[in-house]
């Protein structure tokens, strides 16, 4: 992982198996999350997420879950989902992983491995962002902003309904 490295939105590719899970093979728990990830609740979670990577490029559960985010991670077999839910920060990540580089069974080493990445991406959720002059993390404000990051492209712009009545239907 180079010093500059920062997450972005990842993208599934074609003819991979993922497993996608909240929990499994490795559990994201109080005891795995970084110390200020650990201070993160929904709302400010949800509003980074928005601002930093856009509007959500992958459905959800309309009953469990308000949004959900694919983010990579150093390790381009590994990426970070972030689903901001009011029922606590460890149950607001999961991951994907890539099933031909780490099989069905996984050994410590393997677990090791996929826990690393998984804290850097969610470290990186520390990294400021604007929103007009004020740098916020997923923790909320900050008055830290050495190092910072774009917000999305398209961040602040509404979709128009009719982009969803085309693609999906009149409601």
């Amino acid at each position: 992982m180079g010093e500059n490295w920062q997450a972005e939105n990842f993208e599934f590719k074609k003819n991979i198996n993922y497993e996608n899970a909240g929990g499994g093979f490795v559990w994201i728990n109080k005891e795995f999350l970084p110390d200020e990830i650990k201070k993160v609740e929904y709302g400010n979670l949800f509003a980074y997420m928005y601002r930093r990577f856009g509007i959500p490029q992958h459905g959800s559960d309309s009953h469990k879950e308000i949004a959900n985010w694919y983010i990579t991670t150093p390790n381009s077999n590994v990426a970070l989902r972030v689903s901001p839910r009011p029922s606590g920060i460890s149950h607001s990540f999961g991951y994907v992983i890539n099933l031909g580089v780490y099989g069905d069974r996984f050994n410590e080493q393997q677990k090791s491995i996929v826990k690393k990445a998984l804290v850097s991406a969610m470290s990186d959720l520390l990294t400021p962002v604007y929103v007009r002059d004020v740098p916020i993390t997923a923790a909320g404000r900050t008055e830290d902003h050495e190092t910072e990051c774009d917000s999305w492209l398209w961040a602040g712009y509404g979709v128009p309904v009719e982009h969803f009545e085309e693609k999906f239907g009149e409601i």
